[in-house]
């Protein structure tokens, strides 16, 4: 495990959160104070992400449980936003992250996916198909990952709870690779 925290000068700062939307939730106005704190645990993907056999140990303690997830780049930008437990008793939290370590899937919005489509947009036409699986593969192990546990995903509340956060992580940091 190691400690990263959100870079301050993004889209929008603490200050400026915490400022403009007063009236937030007691909960959403912890969880970005912890953020920028980096008070969150957050893992090195590089550590998770391997040749032949991902390794999800340090992950088991968000098995049945709802909330988001944040990728982002060495220098504390998130990249990218996601949920898991959207609906009570659906994919939890870890069973989400582990799909987004894996490679492009069926399962919905992929980060693997959305690396080559958005990162084929920015590269001269004959560098396109360099973009492939292996890519967007290479491209996750520099990112870190940040899972924030809202509850528990048999909890109607708690999943509802988790969709706003994603919603509102989203509009304040308009992560590069969610579509």
């Amino acid at each position: 495990m190691c400690k990263v925290k959100i870079k301050e000068i993004i889209s929008i700062s603490k200050e400026e959160i915490l400022e403009k939307y007063q009236d937030m939730d007691k909960d959403f106005s912890n969880i970005i104070e912890k953020l920028y704190a980096g008070d969150y645990a957050s893992f090195e993907m590089n550590n998770i992400i391997k040749e032949h056999k991902n390794d999800y140990s340090k992950l088991k303690y968000l098995k049945g449980k709802t909330g988001c997830y944040m990728f982002l780049c060495d220098d504390g930008i998130p990249i990218y936003i996601g949920i898991g437990g959207k609906e009570v008793g659906g994919c939890d939290l870890y069973e989400r992250i582990t799909q987004q370590c894996g490679g492009v899937s069926d399962t919905g919005a992929n980060l693997s996916k959305n690396i080559q489509d958005i990162d084929r947009l920015f590269v001269k036409k004959e560098k396109k198909k360099e973009i492939t699986p292996e890519y967007s593969t290479n491209k996750k192990k520099t990112f870190y990952l940040i899972p924030i546990v809202v509850g528990d995903v048999t909890e109607e509340e708690d999943v509802e709870k988790a969709k706003a956060l994603e919603t509102i992580l989203i509009a304040l940091f308009h992560p590069k690779y969610n579509k």
